[in-house]
C-alpha cells in the first residue's frame, strides 16, 4: 500500500474484475478488505474495509459494423489488410461499449462481421492512374494545379461500393461499413479516407495505424466532426465546437479526466492511464490518440436514441438507377465512383431536393427525366459526398449531374441502348470436396461491344441471401479461396456490369470442404502471471466461415490438468501454482476443431516485495507547428510499485529534452521538457530519458485482479 497514491499511475490503483454473472444481479453490492489476515499486524483494522453500492447496471448501447476488406495486386504484389482485428480492439476500448459475451449470450456491445472483396478496378485508383481520378483535379485557366485531391479516389470508389451493396443487399440502416483498403507505402500514393454518407466509411488500413483511424471514420458517421479547438494542429482545419478542450485534446489539461486503456493484451501494450495533457480526440489529427469525455458521451447518446440517418429507407421494387459519387468544393466538378442499372428489390434511401439534379436523355438528347437531390455535408477537403436511386426510364442514353443554380453539367456520360447477358456459371473440372481452391466460369456477352466487369458473390443459406467476393473483374472467370467462402453447399452468382447496365446470373449449388474455425484468446494476454486464488476471467471467440462465428457451446477450455469449462467467458480462482498452459478449442458446426493457447504463471509468494520502478506514462509525445519556440512540457510520475529502499536517476541524452529533477529517493512528479526550436518541419524526432533502478530487488506481481475491465453494463 502506498501513502499517497497517484491516480495517474496505474500501479498505484487495485484493478479487479468482476465476473460477468455480478452484473445481471439487482443492487450489486461490494466489500474490499485491505490486509484480511491481519499480517502484518495493526494497531485497528477498522479502517480496512470499504463497502460501495448498490449498483444498478444497465445495458450499454450496441454498434454493428461490417469491416469490409479491399486487397488488391498492385505492381506484381498483393496488399492485404492487417488491422482489422486492431480496429476490432480499439474500438472496443475506446468506445462506450461493454463487452457482448458470444454468440446467443448477451447482444450489446460491438457486432461486427468481416467481408472481402478483392477488386480489380482498385489498384488503379490507389495508385491515382485510373481516368476518373482526374476529377479530383483542379486546374487554373494556365492548366496548372490548384488543388489535387487524387488521394480520395480510393476511398470515394470503395464507399460508393459499399453503399451499392447496402442497397442491394438490404443492409439495415442501423449496420455501419467500414471499408479497409491496404496502404501499399508506395510514396505519394496514401488512400486518404472518409465517410461517404449512409453510415459508410473507409480508410487506409494497415497495423501501423492501430485502430484510431478507424475509430475517426465511425466518429464521422456517427455525426461527430474535427473539432475546432484543433484548427491549424497537424493539419487540421475543424468547425466541430466539441470537444471544448484545448488543442483538441481529450481534457482540460489539468489533469481532473484522464483516459483508461484497458488493454487486453491481444495486440501488446499494458493497461494505462492516458494524461489529458498528451493524448489528442480521436476526431483530431494529431497523435497519440484517445477519446475525449464528450465524445464519448456523445458517442453513447448517438447509439441510445436508436436514430439513424438511414431511417427512411424502404424496401422498394422496380427498375432502377444508382449513381454514387462526391462534388469539389466549388460544386463545378462531379467524380463518379459507381453506376449501376439494376432490377428487383432495393433499399432506396430518401432524396431531398436540392441545388443539383440527376437527368435522363434519349438518343435525340431530349429530356425524359429529372430527380433534384442534396449531397451530404462536405468533407474535411471539401467534397461532398453523393449516391442516389432513381427509377431508370425506357429510352435513356445520357445521363448528367446538373448544378440547377448555374444549369451547369458537372458530370455527363453516355447510356448504351443495350444491357449485357450473362450465363452458364458453373465450376470447372470435376468436384473435388477436399479442394483448397476452386475455378469458376461463366459466358457473357454485350451486343453494344462495351467493355465488361464482373463481380462475383456467394451463397451460404440456398440463395436466400448473397454476401461479396470479387468485383472489378475483367475476365470472365475467377479462382476462389474455399477458405474465403467455407465449405458445405454454396451458390454462386455473377453480375456482369457494362457501366450502367447490368446482368446477373446464378451457378447450381457446389459442395465444397469443411473449414476449421480460428479461435483466438482476448483475455488474460500470454504470460500472465498471478497469486494463487486470484481470480481470472478467461475470454475468447472464434470466427469461422461456415458460421461465421463459432457458437458458445463450441467454445471450450483446459489446462494441463484438464477441463476448465465452456463459453465465450469463464472467471476461474482455482488454477494450480506454477506454470498453466490455458488452451481455447473451438468446435464448429461442421464438427471440425482447432486450438489456441497462452501461458499464466500462479505463484505463491507472500514475501514483501523489492522495489519496482514504474514511470508512467511510458511514452510523451508532442505535435507543434514548425519554427514554434514554444517550450512544451508533460509530467512523468516516478513512483515504486513494490517496496524496499527505492533510489532513482534520470537523465535526457538530447540537447532539445530536459527534466527537472535528476535523482530522489521516492515517489516524485517530474517535469518533462522540449524545446521545438530548430526541429524541422514535418518531422520526427525522438530522445530517451533512461531511469535506472539503484536497488536490488526481484519483481513479484501484487494480488490483484487482472484481465480486461471492460464492463458489460454502465452505471
Amino acid at each position: 500500500m502506498l501513502v499517497n497514491p497517484s491516480r495517474g499511475v496505474t500501479n498505484d490503483s487495485f484493478i479487479f474484475e468482476l465476473p460477468w454473472e455480478y452484473t445481471q444481479v439487482p443492487d450489486l453490492q461490494l466489500r474490499a478488505v485491505i490486509n484480511p489476515y491481519g499480517v502484518p499486524l495493526e494497531p485497528t483494522l477498522g479502517d480496512n474495509v470499504l463497502t460501495a453500492g448498490p449498483f444498478a447496471f444497465q445495458p450499454t448501447p450496441r454498434l454493428n459494423v461490417i469491416f469490409v476488406e479491399f486487397p488488391y495486386r498492385l505492381n506484381n504484389t498483393d496488399y492485404a489488410t492487417q488491422g482489422t482485428y486492431q480496429n476490432v480492439n480499439w474500438i472496443r476500448r475506446v468506445y462506450p461499449l461493454g463487452a457482448s459475451i458470444g454468440v446467443s449470450g448477451w447482444n450489446f456491445g460491438l457486432q461486427y462481421a468481416v467481408w472481402q472483396i478483392n477488386d480489380a478496378g482498385l489498384a488503379a485508383r490507389i495508385n491515382r492512374q485510373f481516368p476518373e481520378c482526374e476529377a479530383y483535379v483542379v486546374r487554373d485557366r494556365n492548366g496548372m494545379i490548384t488543388t489535387d485531391n487524387r488521394e480520395l479516389c480510393a476511398s470515394d470508389y470503395v464507399n460508393g461500393i459499399m453503399r451499392d451493396l447496402r442497397s442491394r443487399r438490404s443492409v439495415p440502416a442501423d449496420t455501419f461499413l467500414y471499408g479497409e483498403i491496404p496502404d501499399s507505402g508506395i510514396a505519394g500514393q496514401f488512400p486518404r479516407g472518409q465517410a461517404g454518407g449512409s453510415n459508410v466509411s473507409s480508410g487506409p488500413d494497415s497495423s501501423a495505424w492501430n485502430g484510431f483511424y478507424a475509430g475517426h471514420e465511425l466518429g464521422h458517421s456517427l455525426g461527430l466532426g474535427h473539432p475546432a479547438t484543433a484548427n491549424g494542429s497537424c493539419g487540421l482545419a475543424g468547425s466541430d465546437p466539441q470537444p471544448p478542450h484545448g488543442n483538441g485534446r481529450i481534457g482540460p489539461g489539468d489533469s481532473s479526466i484522464v483516459g483508461f486503456d484497458s488493454r487486453d493484451g491481444t495486440f501488446g501494450g499494458a493497461r494505462a492511464v492516458l494524461p489529458d495533457g498528451s493524448y489528442f480526440d480521436i476526431m483530431a489529427y494529431c497523435q497519440p490518440q484517445w477519446i475525449s469525455d464528450v465524445n464519448y458521451e456523445r458517442i453513447y447518446n448517438r447509439l441510445t436514441t436508436a436514430s439513424s440517418s438511414l431511417a427512411a429507407e424502404t424496401a422498394q421494387s422496380g427498375d432502377w438507377l444508382s449513381v454514387y459519387g462526391s462534388l469539389d468544393s466549388s460544386g463545378d466538378q462531379a467524380a463518379v465512383s459507381l453506376i449501376r442499372r439494376l432490377s428487383g428489390e432495393l433499399l432506396i434511401p430518401a432524396r431531398v431536393a436540392g441545388d443539383y439534379s440527376l437527368r435522363l436523355f434519349d438518343a435525340g438528347d431530349a429530356q425524359l427525366a429529372e430527380y433534384a437531390f442534396t449531397p451530404e455535408e462536405p468533407n474535411d477537403a471539401g467534397r461532398a459526398s453523393f449516391g442516389v436511386i432513381v427509377p431508370f426510364v425506357a429510352g435513356a442514353q445520357r445521363l448528367a449531374i446538373v448544378r440547377l443554380s448555374s444549369a451547369e453539367e458537372v458530370y455527363a456520360r453516355a447510356i448504351s441502348a443495350n444491357p449485357p447477358t450473362i450465363g452458364a456459371v458453373a465450376l470447372q473440372g470435376a468436384p473435388d470436396p477436399t479442394a483448397t481452391q476452386i475455378t469458376l466460369a461463366w459466358d457473357a456477352a454485350d451486343v453494344d461491344g462495351d467493355a465488361l466487369s464482373y463481380d462475383v458473390l456467394f451463397s451460404r443459406d440456398g440463395g436466400s441471401s448473397f454476401v461479396p467476393l470479387l468485383s472489378g473483374l475483367r475476365t470472365p472467370g475467377a479462382t476462389i479461396n474455399v477458405a474465403d467462402v467455407g465449405g458445405g453447399s454454396r451458390i454462386f452468382r455473377v453480375l456482369a456490369d457494362d457501366g450502367v447496365h447490368s446482368a446477373e446470373s446464378d451457378s447450381d449449388p457446389i459442395e465444397l470442404a469443411a473449414q476449421a474455425p480460428r479461435p483466438q484468446i482476448l483475455a488474460p494476454i500470454d504470460g500472465t502471471r498471478l497469486e494463487w486464488g486470484q481470480l481470472v476471467s478467461l475470454r475468447g471467440e472464434a470466427a469461422d466461415a461456415q458460421d461465421g462465428a463459432v457458437a458458445d457451446n463450441g467454445l471450450s477450455w483446459s489446462n494441463q490438468d484438464g477441463a476448465l469449462g465452456s463459453g465465450p467467458q469463464l472467471a476461474v480462482s482455482d488454477l494450480p501454482v506454477g506454470l498453466n498452459v490455458i488452451t481455447l478449442t473451438a468446435t464448429n458446426s461442421a464438427g471440425l476443431a482447432s486450438s489456441t493457447s497462452i501461458s499464466i504463471t500462479v505463484g505463491d509468494d507472500l514475501s514483501a516485495p523489492g522495489p519496482i520502478l514504474v514511470a508512467d506514462p511510458a511514452a510523451i509525445s508532442w505535435n507543434t507547428e514548425a519554427g514554434s519556440s514554444d517550450l512544451l512540457s508533460a509530467a512523468l510520475n516516478i513512483s515504486n510499485g513494490g517496496g524496499g529502499i527505492f533510489k532513482w536517476t534520470a537523465a535526457s541524452d538530447s540537447a532539445w529534452l530536459s527534466v527537472s529533477t535528476t535523482a530522489g529517493s521516492d515517489a516524485q512528479t517530474i517535469m518533462v521538457s522540449a524545446d521545438p526550436s530548430g526541429q524541422p518541419a514535418n518531422s520526427s524526432t525522438r530522445a530517451k530519458a533512461p531511469s535506472r533502478r539503484r536497488s536490488a530487488a526481484r519483481r513479484r506481481l501484487l494480488p490483484r485482479m487482472l484481465g480486461k475491465p471492460h464492463r458489460p453494463a454502465t452505471l
